[in-house]
């Protein structure tokens, strides 16, 4: 069976009967596919699982697993208990877990005292070891591996008893990067690929007209990896920066059902997440507990509508998290972190973890780049700079409203200092009223431009995301 249908199979028996069908089951959850440009090496967090369906997980007194990948396609490099659920729960007694010299991974505990309270009565679930996974992305095609329980793995309750318990491997994808791109037609053709992404704004419509299609890459190459640019986000030294990030679905049929997970990493976590209402429908939206998923931050989102949504060619945002630095802003240094799709994480208001799972027409589907879409938020200190002086040398003259048209209508290059381009001080960037206005300050006897003004150096006085991060002739 080729892996495409194995994989449309999979979602298909995910969907209608749920991964925890199963009582008293050991899992390893993570992402489901390993994308990259061939010939790369490619690495995936994946955790093994404790899933107690019938009594709770501190009634555990310990256990064993092995795992072991069912093909040389992937290789597990490392293992650690470290910040899991069973190094912060449980206390006393032994917990291990090593990798062997034939590249499987062994886990062993036998706990006496198990710490009372640590875990909430609606945990039936802990991550027990986390996994670092590599795999070679082939050229052209693709490849389907497992990471599988070597034998039976056992438990042992508190009071001696051993528990019945089911192993469930995963699947696990290995391909190259797809093109992502809708071509220009509209409507897009059906068969072109469904893809999803990190948006600027909140958005909803055609994918003809819509302010989301100008922050999708033009490259196949960076359309496969991202829907999303890099975003950044002045904050003055000594305050937190908050930013929020929309996840948003590009298709050409209606898309009818999800479970999605994203992630963050880096120098912020997530503080919020909220999901779209469409009519009466409202989708359930969490914020992912870093302390449940290995130090992970993140947000998930669930969707089942009463009705069928959408049903033309459109882009929608699903959900949307708020970023939050981990520190206060630095005068010296930018803070970066990265939002991105991550399968496996765990929710404890729900009985189970999420992976990225959509159904589009009634069947299941999977975004053609949820193993590579992402986007980096950048948060940066106000930097001095001359406004109006978009080709970055030092005065303001013609060849900058020059310069800002070629940047905008012509495919020239960036400023690097978008506030000096942004002559009129418009929330969203420069645009072509910016280079009016450059010429009316020039030839019309304008006095000034907008503050810190054409005349002097100067901090902008309105923070916002059109930054400067470098503009040499200012301190």
């Amino acid at each position: 069976m080729p892996p495409s249908l194995l994989t449309a199979v999979a979602f298909s028996a995910l969907f209608t009967t749920g991964l925890l069908a199963r009582p008293n089951a050991f899992l390893v959850t993570g992402p489901v596919e390993l994308v990259g440009q061939p010939g790369e090496t490619v690495r995936g967090t994946y955790w093994c699982m404790l899933s107690a369906d019938h009594g709770l997980v501190a009634d555990v007194a310990g256990w064993s697993f092995e795992i072991a990948p069912a093909t040389a396609d992937l290789r597990i490099v490392s293992v650690t208990s470290s910040s899991t659920d069973a190094e912060r729960a449980f206390g006393g007694g032994v917990l291990s877990s090593e990798l062997t010299p034939e590249g499987a991974v062994v886990g062993n505990a036998q706990i006496d005292p198990v710490l009372p309270g640590v875990l909430d009565d609606v945990y039936r679930e802990v991550y027990l070891a986390r996994l670092t996974v590599e795999a070679e992305i082939p050229a052209e095609r693709e490849l389907s591996s497992r990471l599988e329980f070597v034998g039976t793995p056992t438990a042992t309750w508190r009071d001696g008893t051993s528990a019945a318990l089911t192993p469930v491997d995963l699947s696990v994808v290995v391909r190259p990067i797809r093109n992502c791109c809708f071509g220009s037609a509209f409507p897009p053709n059906p068969e072109e690929p469904f893809s999803v992404g990190f948006a600027r704004y909140g958005v909803g419509g055609a994918i003809g007209d819509n302010p989301f299609r100008p922050l999708v890459p033009p490259s196949d190459v960076d359309c496969a990896a991202s829907s999303g640019r890099e975003r950044i986000l002045e904050v003055r030294p000594g305050d937190f920066g908050e930013i929020e990030v929309y996840f948003v679905s590009v298709r050409a049929k209606p898309l009818v059902r999800w479970t999605v997970a994203a992630a963050v990493e880096g120098d912020a976590v997530v503080t919020d997440v909220t999901g779209y209402s469409f009519d009466s429908d409202t989708p359930f939206a969490a914020v992912v507990d870093g302390s449940r998923n290995g130090g992970i931050s993140g947000g998930v989102s669930e969707f089942t509508p009463s009705v069928p949504w959408g049903a033309g060619p459109a882009v929608r945002w699903l959900f949307s998290l708020r970023l939050r630095t981990i520190e206060v802003q630095p005068p010296d240094r930018d803070l970066v972190a990265r939002v991105y799709v991550q399968d496996g994480l765990q929710v404890g208001e729900r009985p189970h973890f999420v992976n990225s799972l959509f159904s589009e027409d009634g069947q299941p589907v999977r975004p053609c780049n949820a193993g590579t879409a992402s986007a980096t938020v950048r948060f940066t200190p106000p930097r001095q700079f001359i406004r109006g002086d978009s080709n970055g040398d030092g005065i303001v003259d013609m060849s900058d409203a020059i310069y800002t048209m070629e940047y905008l209508y012509q495919g020239g290059p960036e400023p690097s200092c978008l506030a000096a381009a942004n002559a009129n001080d418009l929330w969203f960037g420069p645009d072509l009223g910016a280079a009016i206005l450059t010429l009316a300050f020039l030839f019309q006897g304008l006095p000034d431009l907008w503050p810190p003004g054409a005349f002097a150096c100067g901090e902008d006085p309105t923070l916002d995301e059109v930054s400067c991060l470098e503009y040499p002739h200012c301190p």
